[in-house]
Parts: structure tokens; sequence; C-alpha cells
């Protein structure tokens, strides 16, 4: 989403090139997953996460990233949009893993 409308990726021209992301909640724990769909571009968006597994302020840790080993480690806040959410940034073609 942009900070205020949520919804599923949509496909422009007929590729979809925004940020797909998923999670998986196992034992009260939150792993998001994305990836960046377009290949040419950087893209960013506001996530939605499960809102009663987090409080805001709280943060997600970039674990693994495809494209840029630097992110490794790095934090993104949560907020409460839409429940909450957080902003992820992604390099062209990046994969990345959140916890």
């Amino acid at each position: 989403g942009n900070g205020i409308n949520f919804g599923l990726p949509c496909i422009v021209g007929n590729q979809i090139r925004s940020i797909v992301p998923w999670s998986r909640v196992f034992d009260g724990q939150e792993i998001l997953v994305l990836i960046n769909t377009d290949c040419q571009n950087s893209a960013s968006a506001w996530v939605t996460i499960e809102n009663s597994l987090h409080l805001t302020g709280d943060k997600l840790r970039c674990i693994y990233s495809s494209q840029d080993k630097s992110k490794i480690g790095t934090e993104v806040t949560i907020e409460e949009r839409n429940g909450k959410t957080v902003k992820i940034a992604a390099p062209a073609c990046e994969f990345a893993i959140y916890e």
C-alpha cells in the first residue's frame, strides 16, 4: 500500500511490477517475506502485518536480502496504519525476509 490505501498488487500493462509480500505465523512469531517483481526499478510499499502480534514502535529485522547484503540486520519500525504495517524499500528483483 501507499500508507493510506491497501490492497492486492495490480497488473499494469501485462506485468505485476510491485512488492509482493506474504507472511507466515508460527507459535506467535511472524516472518515477513517479499519480492520486488520489478527487475528494472527499486520500489517501496507499506506492508500490513499481523496486528495482534506486534506493538506500534516495535521493529522487524531483515535477516536475508538477495540483492543488498548490507540490508541484513537493518530494522523497519512498525506503525499503526491499516492495523499494523511496516514500510519496506526493495531494490530491483529483491527477495527479502524479515523477522
